[in-house]
């Protein structure tokens, strides 16, 4: 399990990712979406207090100036949408903005955080009148790389019904030694 911080535009603010993505989905495949509110996500793995979470929330993850931000499955309750999509990296994929976290982290709270303890994700709620088969369509071609990211696509009723998005920190397997194997080629061409 984790615990995650979640960092959005205040609304008298305009995120330009969003008109970017709003205009990008038009042009590339002819889908108007309503309204489109991008939500930054951290999902932190390892032992924090209440107290530290407020730090990091504070002091490293917004600005409060232009952004608010929220500790857990925060926005995906508030906010008006018909249908939110997450995208984060798949196991193994080197995270920039996570390791770049963990070194905040390590800074301001002055312990030992791992690359891999610091998790980004990007949130995605859409207002729209589509069905879901029209989202997937927008998440496949616009939204993620399926080679180095997952998406979870859940609907204003599923977050009502209690539904959260929560992860686990991946499992790292450990190689040992011999890293390699030696193949003899200089062997007939039939073996």
């Amino acid at each position: 399990m984790s615990d995650r911080i979640e960092i959005k535009h205040k609304d008298d603010f305009t995120d330009g990712r969003e008109k970017s993505l709003t205009h990008m989905i038009f042009e590339d495949i002819k889908i108007k979406i309503d309204k489109i509110k991008i939500i930054d996500v951290y999902n932190l793995f390892g032992d924090y207090s209440k107290d530290e979470l407020e730090i990091l929330k504070d002091k490293l993850f917004h600005d409060p100036v232009y952004q608010t931000a929220r500790n857990g499955f925060y926005y995906a309750k508030e906010e008006d949408f018909d249908y939110l999509i997450e995208i984060s990296y798949l196991p193994g994929v080197t995270d920039n903005i996570g390791r770049t976290s963990a070194r905040g982290i390590e800074y301001l709270l002055g312990k030992k955080v791992d690359d891999n303890d610091v998790r980004s994700s990007k949130l995605y709620l859409f207002k729209t009148n589509f069905d879901k088969n029209i989202i997937i369509n927008i998440v496949k071609n616009i939204l993620c790389n399926e080679l180095i990211e997952n998406y979870i696509i859940l609907s204003k009723k599923d977050v009502l019904n209690g539904y959260e998005i929560n992860y686990s920190k991946p499992e790292q397997k450990v190689i040992n030694p011999p890293y390699y194997n030696i193949i003899d080629l200089d062997v007939p061409d039939e073996n």
